[in-house]
C-alpha cells in the first residue's frame, strides 16, 4: 500500500482543528443473574473475564455533537484508555457500538472496585439499561456484532484505539446525535482470567482519564471589511478615544490594530474589536482580521485628529522671599494672556500678572503658583514653587554685676538700660533683638564670732578652727562678689574623772539616773561660756557571796548549824559579813534519812546465779541480809529465791527440692542441721534441734522442630507455635518430675512473584515451564523439607508493532519503548539518526521500525511512503539547522509572512520576514514535525527537537 504526500501552493480551504473529549458518562457491567451491581461514580472501569469466572464490560459515551462545530468535517478519531491493573498478559480488546441508551447513577464501589456495588437508581447493570426499570434486550448489553476497532492490551500504561470504522462511526454520531450511545469495550471472554482495569472519567489523575481525540476541519470564511464607531471630533494630545470595530471575524481569530500601514506597527489585538487609542498627534490607524485559517483579511483605516497644545512658562526672580521684601512679578514666556492662581490661597496674587503680596503670606509656607494658558482648544498649565521666610523680633533679658560688661551685637555694655541690635537670619531675612540689661551691686560685711576649743566654723568654702581675723569671698543672691571680714575668739573645754565602789545589789544616783551595773558613765555639762564640761564616773561592783550546802543525817541524829542543833529535814540560812563589808550568805538543805525493812522475790534459769548480800545464790530458798543505804543508814532485805530449768527438743523433716520450710521466721530450702532458741513460759531458754533432708526433683530437657502448620502433642495438648513448654508430673516420692520441651518451627512459604517473557518464548520456574501468561501456583520444598508455594503472575510481553502515518510522518504506536527505523527496500538497513517514535522519510521508499519494549524486540510492518518534491522558496530558500531547537536561520528574496504550523495545521508561530537572511526565534514547542510556510504559501517540513 502506498501513501502519497503532496504539498500545494496557497492556503487550505479548510481549517484543521483537534478536540480532546472526556466521556459524558461511563460505567461497568458486572455479570450478575440479579442485575443488581454497578459502579457509576467509581474511579475504575473493568473489562474481561475474572478467575470466578465472571464477565466484565466497560461502557463509554462522548458528546460529539455538543463539542464539535456543526459545519465541521471529522477527519480522524482515536480513543485513549489507561490500563492500571491486569491479571493477564496480551489480550485482544474490542470496541463495539452500543445500540441502546444506558445510564450512570450514584453507585460507588469500595476498595479496588472489582466486584462493583449495589446499583443506584438510573445505573446500568448486566440486565438493566436504567436500574431498576428499562432492560437490555440481551443481558450484558445490546451492541453491534462487528467491532469498530480491536487492540491487544498487555502491560500497564496507555492504549489507543483508532480505525476507519471508528472514524465513520463518530461521523455518523455527529450527523445524527440521537443514535450516539457510545461504545462497549469487550475483552477476551473465551478463557479466564483476562480481566483488566482502566481509569474512569472520575479518576483523580486527569491524565489517565479516557480521552477521545477528534480531528476535524471547518470551512475557512474570510473576515469582512471592518467599519468603525468612534467620536471623530479633534482631541488634545494624550486624550483617549474608544474605538469599536464593526464586522464579522468569521474564521479569523482576532482583529489587529496597526499604525503607519496595514501590517506596520502592531498596537493591539482584540477578539471583540474594542480598542482605545491615545495619539499625541493626528494619526491614521489600520485594522484587519487575522489568525485562524485566514491570514490576513482585508484592511480598513480611520484617522484621529489631534489639536496642538499650548506651551506656557514663567519664572520669578527667586525661589524664596522674605515676608517683608518687595512684591515680585514673574516673567512670562511661551503663550501669554493666561491667568495665575496660588495654593494654598493664604497669600494674595494678581491673577493677570502673577504679582505676589508677600506681606499677606504665612511665613514658613511653600506656595505653588499655577499659570493656565488661554487655549483655545487644548490649554496647558505651568507651575512653580515659592518659599516664604519669616522676619524675627526678639526681646531678651540680661544681668551683670557692678564693674562687669556684656558683649551684645557688635559692642560691650557696662551700664544697665535697653539696647537694640539688627541681625540677619539663616534664610537672609531681618532679625531685630532688644536687650533689657540690669546691673547688680557687690557688698562688704564685718562679723564677730566665737568657738569652743576643738570645734570648727564653716564660712563660705573655709573651715575655721582657731581664734583670729579672716577675710572670706562669697556670692550674694544675684551671684555678685561679697567680702566678709570675721573676728574669731576661742573658749576652753573642761574634763573631770570620778571612781566609785558599790556592793552588788545596791544602787547610786548619777547624771539624773540610778546606777546598779558596773561601767563608765559620762555626764556632759555646759560652762558659763557655753562650752562642754565633762565628768566621767567609773563604777565598780563588789561581790555578795551565796553558798549552798546539803547534808544528810540518819533518823535520830542531829547537826550543828548557825549556833543551833538541827534534827529535822528542811532549808536553813546563816548570814555573815565579808572583808569588803558586803554580805556572805550560807544556805543549808538538810535531809533526815529513814532505816528500811524490805521483802523481795527473785528467780534465775538453771545454770545462772544471783549475788545477794555477800554470796552467790544458785539453789531455790529464802534468804535475809542487813544492808546499809547510800546515806549510811541500816536497811534489812528478806529474799524469796527460785531456780527454773532449760528444756530441749530434737526433730527430723523432709521436703521436695525447690520447696521451702518456715522455721523460726526463716524459710529453709537447703538440707542441713538447724537449731533455734526459744523462751520458755518462765523466760528461760528452750532449744529446738532440726535435721532437714531434701528429696530431689527429676528434670528432663528435650528439643524438636516441626513444619509451620503442623502440630505435636505435649502435656495433654497439641502445640503449633514455636516456644519453650514445661510439663510437670508427680514422682513416686510425691515430688515434681519436670519435662522441658524447646519447640521450633521450620517455615512454609507462600509468596507472590512475577515473571515476564516475550510472546512466543517460554520461561522455566521451579519444575514448571510457562509459555502463556496467567496466574500459576508453583509448589517448592524448603531446605527443612517444608512446603513452599509461589503464586506466580506470568506476564507475556507483546511488542506493539502497530504503526500510523500522519502526513508524511510515520509514528510507531508502542509506548515507553526504544525505536530504530529501517528502510525495508534497502536490505533493512538502519536509517542513521532515526531513533525517535516518529520518523519523516526524506526519500520515497518502504520503512519500518524495530521496536524494543520491555526487553522484547519486534519489527513493525513496512509502510511505503512516496515523497513528492517540495518547492523551494522563490529564487532561493534555505532554512537551517535541521532539525531545529531554539531558532532557525532563513533566506528569502521575497518579503512577507513566515508561519509555523503544527501537525494538526494549527498556527503556533508567526513572523514578518524582510528580504535576505533573517534569524527566527522559535517559541517553546513539543518535539515533532512542523510545517514552515513562506511567502506565496511555499511550504517546508521542519523537524523540531527539545532544546
Amino acid at each position: 500500500m502506498g501513501v502519497f504526500v503532496l504539498f500545494t501552493k496557497g492556503l487550505d480551504a479548510q481549517s484543521p482543528q483537534v478536540q480532546t473529549l472526556n466521556p459524558s458518562q461511563d460505567n461497568s457491567l458486572f455479570e450478575d443473574p440479579n442485575g443488581a451491581l454497578s459502579n457509576g461514580q467509581g474511579i475504575y472501569l473493568f473489562s474481561g473475564k475474572t478467575n470466578q469466572p465472571l464477565l466484565r464490560r466497560a461502557l463509554f459515551k462522548f458528546d460529539i455533537a455538543g463539542s464539535i462545530p456543526s459545519n465541521a468535517t471529522i477527519t480522524g478519531v482515536s480513543l485513549e484508555l489507561f490500563m492500571d491493573l491486569t491479571i493477564a498478559g496480551n489480550t485482544p480488546m474490542s470496541l463495539h457500538a452500543l445500540n441502546s441508551s444506558w445510564g450512570e447513577g450514584a453507585s460507588d464501589a469500595p476498595g479496588q472496585e472489582g466486584t462493583g456495588t449495589a446499583a443506584a437508581s438510573g445505573d446500568v447493570t448486566w440486565l438493566h439499561r436504567f436500574f431498576p426499570g428499562s432492560n437490555w434486550v440481551n443481558p450484558g448489553g445490546d451492541f453491534q456484532s462487528s467491532a469498530d476497532a480491536t487492540l491487544n492490551v498487555g502491560s500497564l500504561g496507555p492504549y489507543t484505539w483508532s480505525s476507519p470504522a471508528m472514524l465513520n462511526r463518530v461521523q455518523s454520531w455527529f450527523s445524527n446525535p440521537s443514535i450516539n450511545h457510545g461504545w462497549i469495550l469487550i475483552g477476551d471472554e473465551s478463557t479466564n482470567p483476562t480481566a483488566k482495569r482502566f481509569s474512569s472519567r472520575e479518576n483523580p489523575n486527569m491524565n489517565q482519564r479516557p480521552k477521545l481525540v477528534v480531528s476535524y476541519t471547518v470551512p475557512c470564511i474570510p473576515p469582512s471589511l471592518p467599519t468603525f464607531s468612534y467620536n471623530n471630533a479633534p482631541i488634545c494630545s494624550g486624550d483617549s478615544v474608544p474605538v469599536q470595530v464593526n464586522g464579522a471575524l468569521n474564521s479569523a481569530g482576532h482583529w489587529a490594530l496597526y499604525s503607519g500601514s496595514c501590517g506596520g506597527q502592531l498596537i493591539d489585538t482584540s477578539q471583540q474589536g474594542s480598542f482605545f487609542v491615545a495619539p499625541s498627534q493626528t494619526t491614521t490607524y489600520f485594522v484587519r482580521g487575522e489568525g485562524g485559517c485566514i491570514t490576513p483579511g482585508a484592511c480598513a483605516n480611520f484617522t484621529v485628529q489631534v489639536n496642538p497644545t499650548d506651551n506656557p512658562a514663567f519664572a520669578y526672580a527667586s525661589a524664596a522671599f522674605c515676608i517683608n521684601a518687595s512684591d515680585p512679578t514673574p516673567q512670562v514666556s511661551g503663550t501669554s494672556g493666561g491667568s495665575f492662581s496660588i495654593q494654598p490661597p493664604s497669600m494674595a496674587i494678581q491673577t493677570n500678572t502673577g504679582q505676589l503680596d508677600l506681606s499677606s503670606g504665612q511665613a514658613g509656607t511653600v506656595y505653588q503658583i499655577l499659570y493656565t494658558s488661554p487655549g483655545p482648544a487644548c490649554p496647558d498649565t505651568f507651575s512653580q514653587f515659592i518659599s516664604l521666610h519669616p522676619t524675627f523680633a526678639t526681646l531678651r533679658f540680661d544681668t551683670i554685676c557692678q564693674g562687669d560688661s556684656l558683649f551684645f551685637g557688635n559692642q560691650f555694655y557696662s551700664q544697665q538700660g535697653t539696647f537694640v541690635q539688627n541681625f540677619t537670619s539663616q534664610k537672609g531675612c531681618d532679625s531685630v533683638v532688644t536687650m533689657e540689661l540690669t546691673m547688680h551691686p557687690s557688698q562688704n560685711l564685718m562679723v564677730q564670732d566665737t568657738l569652743c576649743t576643738g570645734d570648727t566654723l564653716v564660712y563660705g568654702n573655709q573651715n575655721l578652727t582657731s581664734q583670729g581675723q579672716y577675710l572670706i569671698s562669697l556670692q550674694n543672691q544675684f551671684g555678685c562678689d561679697s567680702i566678709l571680714q570675721i573676728t574669731l575668739q576661742e573658749w576652753p573645754v573642761f574634763n573631770n574623772s570620778l571612781n566609785l565602789d558599790m556592793c552588788q545589789g545596791d544602787s547610786t544616783f548619777f547624771n539624773g539616773q540610778w546606777l546598779q551595773q558596773a561601767g563608765v558613765y559620762p555626764e556632759n555639762l555646759s560652762s558659763v561660756r557655753g562650752c562642754d564640761s565633762t565628768t566621767i564616773l567609773s563604777l565598780n561592783l563588789l561581790p555578795v557571796f551565796l553558798q549552798n550546802q546539803t547534808n544528810d543525817i540518819c533518823l535520830g541524829d542531829s547537826l550543828l548549824f548557825g549556833g543551833q542543833y538541827l534534827s529535822n529535814s528542811g532549808q536553813y540560812i546563816d548570814t555573815l559579813s565579808a572583808i569588803t563589808g558586803c554580805d556572805s550568805v550560807i544556805q543549808l538543805n538538810l535531809t533526815v534519812l529513814n532505816a528500811f525493812s524490805t521483802q523481795d522475790t527473785a528467780a534465775v534459769c538453771q545454770g545462772d546465779s544471783l549475788f545477794f548480800g555477800n554470796q552467790f545464790l544458785t539453789q531455790t530458798g529464802n534468804y535475809s541480809y542487813l544492808f546499809q543505804t547510800l546515806g549510811g543508814c541500816d536497811s534489812l532485805v528478806d529474799l524469796s529465791f527460785s531456780v527454773f530449768p532449760n528444756p530441749q527438743r530434737f526433730d527430723t523433716l523432709q521436703i521436695c527440692a525447690g520447696d521451702s520450710l518456715l522455721f523460726q521466721g526463716n524459710y529453709l530450702n537447703a538440707a542441713g542441721d538447724y537449731q533455734a532458741v526459744l523462751p520458755s513460759a518462765q523466760g528461760c531458754d528452750s532449744t529446738v534441734f532440726l535435721r532437714l533432708d531434701l528429696i530431689p526433683i527429676s528434670q528432663t530437657l528435650d528439643s524438636m522442630a516441626i513444619c509451620s502448620g503442623d502440630s505435636i502433642s505435649f502435656g495433654g495438648q497439641f502445640i503449633q507455635q514455636a516456644g519453650t513448654y514445661v510439663n510437670n508430673l508427680q514422682g513416686s516420692s510425691g515430688c515434681d518430675s519436670v519435662i522441658t520441651l524447646v519447640l521450633s518451627l521450620n517455615p512454609t512459604y507462600v509468596t507472590a512473584d512475577t515473571v515476564s517473557f516475550c510472546s512466543g518464548d517460554s520461561v522455566v520456574y521451579g519444575n514448571l515451564t510457562i509459555s502463556q501468561g496467567g496466574m500459576y501456583t508453583v509448589p517448592l520444598s524448603s531446605q527443612q523439607g517444608c512446603d513452599s508455594l509461589v503464586d506466580l503472575m506470568a506476564l507475556e510481553v507483546q511488542v506493539d508493532t502497530s504503526i500510523a502515518l500522519s502526513g508524511s510522518t510515520l509514528v510507531a504506536q508502542a509506548q515507553f519503548a526504544d525505536y530504530q527505523w529501517i528502510q525495508c527496500d534497502a536490505g533493512n538497513l538502519p536509517v542513521a539518526g532515526a531513533q525517535g517514535q516518529s520518523f519523516t522519510p526524506t526519500a520515497t521508499g518502504s520503512y519500518a521500525a524495530v521496536v524494543t519494549q520491555n526487553t522484547c524486540v519486534d519489527t513493525t510492518s513496512c509502510i511505503f511512503v512516496e515523497v513528492l518534491g517540495v518547492e523551494a522558496f522563490a529564487l532561493q530558500k534555505w532554512a537551517y539547522p535541521v532539525p531545529a531547537s531554539s531558532h532557525i536561520r532563513v533566506y528569502s528574496e521575497l518579503k512577507g509572512a513566515m508561519v509555523l504550523l503544527n501537525a494538526h495545521g494549527r498556527e503556533v508561530a508567526h513572523w514578518e520576514h524582510s528580504s535576505g537572511w533573517q534569524t527566527l526565534n522559535l517559541p517553546k514547542l513539543p518535539a515533532g514535525i512542523y510545517v514552515l510556510l513562506g511567502p506565496n504559501g511555499i511550504r517546508q517540513s521542519l523537524p523540531i527537537v527539545a532544546p
